[in-house]
Parts: structure tokens; sequence; C-alpha cells
């Protein structure tokens, strides 16, 4: 299975940036979600008590979970860049 990647590595590097895109659009969109009931309800008398928190949760783990993914999809990419080389060096008829 590992060794489909390696046929089409431009496939996989662009599938894995759609993915890592999707994810991090969905992550927003509940961030901005959160920052729509919070500007709405903002009157409420429990806006400081349900709404501010969850609005903080999100924001923070949208920045946390936005630095891991950057992280992890360098990492991976890096690897498939190693890997490609790899087998550059083993087989020559690799590079097609």
């Amino acid at each position: 299975m590992e060794m489909r990647l390696r046929e089409k590595p431009q496939e996989f590097s662009a599938a894995l940036l759609q993915l890592a895109t999707r994810y991090l659009f969905i992550q927003g969109a509940q961030v901005f979600a959160s920052v729509c009931a919070a500007a709405i309800l903002r009157r409420h008398l429990m806006v400081w008590k349900v709404f501010a928190p969850k609005l903080m949760f999100e924001a923070s783990g949208f920045l946390v979970s936005s630095v891991s993914l950057l992280i992890g999809v360098t990492l991976v990419l890096r690897v498939d860049v190693a890997v490609g080389r790899w087998f550059k060096k083993i087989i020559p008829d690799a590079s097609r």
C-alpha cells in the first residue's frame, strides 16, 4: 500500500495538503461559530460563564491544532522527499 504513494508523489502531497486545508477550514468554522455566538449573545447574563470560555477554548484549540498540523505536514513531506531520494539511489528507473 505504501508503495502506491511512491508511484505518484505529486498526488500524495496534493492530497495531504488538501486534507490539511479541509481540516483547518472546519476548525476555523467552529471558531467562527463561537465568535458569532459570543457576539450575538454579548448582552446575555451567562456570556462570561458559558460563551466566553467556549470561545477561548475553541480559539486556543485552533492555534494548537494549526501548529501541530503544520509541523506534521512538514515532517511527512520531508520524509516523503527523503524516501524519494532513497528510491532514486536504489532504483535508477524510479524517477519515472
